[in-house]
């Protein structure tokens, strides 16, 4: 991963960490192999507008060491329910941020209509964006192109969870993702 893409991330954390709030967002960026990656842990409550500029300009960079070829950026994100609000998705469409990338959103909160809209809402800027519920994690990693890669991810989701309150939805997704357990004793 590029140094200035490193450098934005740590000077965004930094700046967030001093000046005192709860945080109620953590981001990552990353490469693997081919694939740009963005990485978003989201608590229930939607992001401050400095959590989100901070966010913006992080991605920006990652955008910008793709060049004008988005076909390698992917996003990722878990999140409890908090979601950028109007005015935060109308900052991250602009140009030379967001765009048209591939990205998953996987979410407890899907049963709640406003939040649905929320993501139907991103659709019709990012035809590329689908949201899943945490049992159905697995086809949202193969829609941004991470099945062979769920260990990364999942480690670099651990590290992210360490700023943040438990989110629920990791814990979801860890219960789905493990095998059913088998009562020996019953199947005799």
């Amino acid at each position: 991963m590029g140094s200035s893409i490193e450098r934005t991330v740590q000077t965004v954390r930094g700046a967030m960490a001093t000046a005192g709030w709860p945080p109620h967002m953590a981001f990552t960026m990353l490469q693997l192999r081919d694939l740009h990656l963005a990485l978003w842990l989201h608590s229930e409550q939607d992001p401050s507008d400095a959590e989100w500029t901070a966010a913006c300009q992080a991605f920006r960079q990652l955008r910008k060491q793709c060049g004008e070829n988005t076909a390698s950026l992917r996003a990722l994100i878990i999140s409890d329910g908090g979601a950028p609000n109007t005015r935060q998705r109308a900052q991250f469409f602009q140009p030379n941020v967001g765009g048209r990338h591939r990205a998953s959103a996987i979410s407890i909160a899907l049963s709640n209509p406003v939040k649905r809209g929320i993501a139907t809402a991103i659709t019709w800027v990012n035809p590329r964006f689908r949201a899943f519920e945490p049992l159905y994690w697995c086809e949202a990693f193969a829609h941004v192109g991470l099945s062979r890669h769920i260990d990364t991810v999942w480690n670099e989701f651990a590290k992210l969870q360490r700023s943040l309150p438990e989110n629920r939805t990791l814990r979801a997704i860890a219960a789905a993702a493990r095998p059913p357990s088998v009562n020996v004793a019953a199947t005799g």
